[in-house]
């Protein structure tokens, strides 16, 4: 066997050299594919918790948007049922029967009117009207009293709505007895009352003829 010369041997070194070059880059190359990976990973993550925030923000938004909507609206149905029923003069009351709590109310407009929600008042005390049927125009109809009433002394307004010092929300109006009910003054500003309280005949208060 022939000694190899000196020039194969560093041939064979030089392309050794080379392959272990060769695998250095390769691994190389593998770990910035690796932290290139990760790093792109960990933009994502960010982005969808940024998508994420923005979404939460949105919707609390929203619900806040909503909210304020719906007290809008509130308010709103209050100022149109003011306008709607609180001109005095729509509904009178014709007469008052102690002895049953009944009170006898007339349409006196030219259209259909939902007391429903209303308010009866006596002074202090104040309960809104439920389960009575749209009152037709230039009806009569009979509505049992849902306050306490005495026909010694007392008052009976009819409000619109929960407004009690506002003549707007008044509708119909009568007192009996003492004059000068907490109301009255309401009543008189509204042009429904001429401040002369009533006096019952027995158990009946004839308000409007």
């Amino acid at each position: 066997m022939q000694t190899m010369t000196w020039w194969r041997r560093a041939a064979i070194a030089l392309a050794l050299a080379l392959v272990l070059a060769a695998c250095g880059s390769d691994d190389d190359t593998d770990t910035a594919a690796t932290t290139d990976d990760t790093e792109e990973s960990s933009s994502d993550d960010a982005m969808e918790e940024d998508d994420a925030m923005e979404d939460d923000d949105a919707m609390e938004e929203d619900d806040a948007m909503e909210e304020d909507d719906a007290m809008e609206e509130d308010d709103a149905m209050e100022e149109d049922a003011m306008a709607e029923g609180g001109h005095a003069g729509q509904l009178e009351i014709v007469s008052i029967d102690f002895s049953t709590a009944e009170v006898q109310l007339r349409n006196t407009t030219d259209a259909e009117i939902d007391i429903n929600g209303w308010v009866f008042c006596n002074f202090p005390n104040y309960v809104p009207i439920e389960g009575v049927d749209p009152i037709a125009p230039g009806e009569t109809v009979t509505v049992t009293s849902t306050v306490a009433l005495a026909a010694d002394d007392g008052e009976l307004g009819l409000y619109v709505a929960q407004d009690f010092s506002n003549p707007d929300a008044i509708v119909a109006y009568a007192e009996w007895g003492p004059d000068g009910h907490e109301r009255a003054s309401v009543a008189e500003e509204a042009g429904i009352w001429d401040g002369t309280a009533l006096t019952p005949d027995g158990d009946i208060l004839t308000v409007a003829g």
